[in-house]
């Protein structure tokens, strides 16, 4: 059974906001973009990776996209398919060309033809999920659960190459596609009389996962008063729609929509903070019109406090 879809994560989202907002001249606009495209490039060699995972549903439960609390901190977790036998922890690698698992130095590196790039070492990195996982199970009253963690590579043509222990790597590092088959085999050389109630577990893991929720502007030393501020048109992409009866119109492409307010609304929600002031409202959607910026604000399903007078996004 798959529990839940993978979706695109709130911090590419962000990102996306960001690079649409910021400003042109800010100093750190590479470092944003540079982020941003590793951002996407995890989300859809995780995606690739789902194709492959997803067939084992008959028989397993899958869970994609899991961040759990441990301690106080939180860990994440790509994918995680539980069996009657055990659960198989899945981290993704989405990195082509040629990569090179240094087991005695615990190295990571990746080669694209001109130069070599070194990673955070991802044995060490799944094994570390694994610890957490087990101590956050323990909590949850589920000792000495079986977990084996598993890397995939997402890109058939990657090449792995192993420096130092090759057998330790071919237990763990694999690609996408020969992660079901792994997967069976370590549940059928695994088998017990006790069985592990695996949609229960699953579903336990759900209820418990947030969403983990990046402060960007602030990694990125990026100021509210950085950000462009106004309506994008959808149509033409560009900034500077204005509110005219009841509707927005873009002074590019002069189309109408009477919605447009929305999707600036949620950059700004994904940048700067779960709630919104009418005042801020008005700088961030450029209307100066006190009463209009209620109704959108109460049109979009927003929650008013009337405490501090602030509207707050309902997620």
């Amino acid at each position: 059974m798959k529990l839940n879809t993978r979706t695109k994560p709130t911090s590419l989202k962000k990102y996306e906001a960001l690079l649409q907002r910021l400003r042109p001249n800010h100093p750190n606009l590479m470092e944003v973009e540079s982020k941003a495209a590793r951002e996407m490039h995890g989300y859809e060699g995780e995606k690739l990776v789902d194709y492959h995972t997803d067939f084992l549903t008959e028989d397993f439960t899958v869970v994609h996209q899991l961040t759990l609390k441990l301690r106080g901190k939180l860990f994440q977790m790509d994918t995680v398919v539980i069996g009657e036998n055990g659960i198989y922890l899945v981290e993704i690698k989405n990195n082509k060309g040629v990569v090179t698992f240094n087991t005695t130095l615990k190295q990571f590196s990746r080669e694209n033809g001109e130069k070599e790039i070194g990673y955070r070492y991802p044995i060490t990195q799944v094994e570390l999920q694994k610890l957490k996982l087990e101590h956050w199970l323990q909590q949850q009253g589920y000792p000495a659960v079986p977990i084996y963690p598993l890397i995939a590579i997402s890109k058939p043509s990657t090449i792995i190459k192993v420096s130092g222990d090759e057998e330790e790597v071919a237990r763990k590092v694999h690609h996408a596609e020969y992660i079901p088959k792994e997967i069976l085999d370590l549940d059928r050389m695994n088998a017990s009389d006790i069985k592990l109630p695996h949609e229960k577990i699953g579903r336990l893991l759900l209820r418990a996962s947030s969403e983990y929720n990046a402060n960007i502007l602030q990694e990125h030393g990026v100021l509210l008063s950085d950000l462009l501020p106004g309506i994008y048109c959808s149509y033409c992409n560009r900034l500077g729609m204005e509110r005219g009866h009841n509707t927005w119109m873009c002074n590019h492409c002069q189309k109408k929509d009477q919605k447009a307010h929305l999707q600036a609304l949620a950059d700004y929600f994904l940048l700067v903070g779960p709630s919104i002031s009418n005042s801020q409202a008005q700088y961030w959607l450029q209307h100066n019109e006190k009463s209009s910026i209620t109704r959108m604000l109460r049109g979009a399903g927003l929650y008013h406090d009337r405490r501090n007078r602030k509207w707050w996004w309902r997620r």
